[in-house]
């Protein structure tokens, strides 16, 4: 089973709502997908999602698999994936995330030529089922709290985002965050850690200073009674 064709497509999909971060304010997201066709008319997808703070955009992603990566794979043999992914890492440094897209189509190809699910080929099931996150975008705190609580009322697990100003972060910090969301909901697991996964972008002062807050309003982090 020889790969014959490689098809590249940049698909844009309109956000609801923009999602604001400290880089980026993002209305729309873009990705390019990738399929790779075999010489017996099968159909392998792949898929990345690619921003410009990732260091690739889908028409960069686009160039690298069309013009540079293209020709290291049309004709060769899927079953040589091991051989074909070092040929790949050999020819191009970095551009991970193109990279990625084509892989993907390919291995998705191969296990359509064997009639068997993907999961099987990257080595097996490891659950039946996937939590969803659900990012939580930078706004006023009364908006990022009511936001928290419908997410959490659906079930979906959190990861909010910050400003990268101290003044504005603190008051949506996750206890005080938390506290609000588990007011609507019995399915939020009260054990379960909300950490503020951006710490990075404050200075390290602020660093301290958040910590300090925290354990001032909680008993632990991964404690449920915050002070008001």
């Amino acid at each position: 089973m020889k790969i014959a064709q490689i098809e590249t497509t940049v698909l844009e999909m309109p956000y609801t709502k923009p999602l604001v971060t400290a880089t980026n304010n993002f209305t729309v997201a873009r990705g390019l997908l990738v399929k790779v066709v075999t010489d017996g008319g099968l159909e392998g997808y792949g898929y990345s999602d690619l921003f410009p703070r990732t260091g690739e955009t889908p028409e960069t992603a686009r160039h690298v698999i069309e013009s540079v990566l293209r020709v290291k794979v049309v004709g060769e043999d899927l079953e040589d994936l091991v051989r074909l992914r070092a040929d790949i890492d050999h020819t191009l440094t970095g551009n991970p995330r193109a990279k990625a897209a084509l892989e993907t189509a390919m291995y998705d190809a191969l296990a359509r030529s064997y009639h068997i699910p993907l999961f099987l080929m990257l080595g097996g099931r490891y659950r039946k089922e996937i939590k969803v996150i659900k990012m939580v975008s930078v706004d006023v705190p009364e908006a990022m709290a009511e936001e928290a609580k419908q997410l959490v009322a659906e079930g979906l697990s959190l990861k909010l985002k910050v400003s990268g100003k101290i003044g504005q972060d603190l008051p949506v910090s996750p206890p005080c965050v938390r506290r609000s969301a588990m007011t609507c909901s019995s399915k939020w697991m009260p054990t379960r850690p909300m950490m503020p996964r951006q710490l990075s972008v404050w200075r390290k002062d602020w660093q301290i200073t958040v910590w300090k807050f925290l354990s001032s309003r909680c008993r632990g982090i991964n404690s449920t009674r915050c002070g008001k």
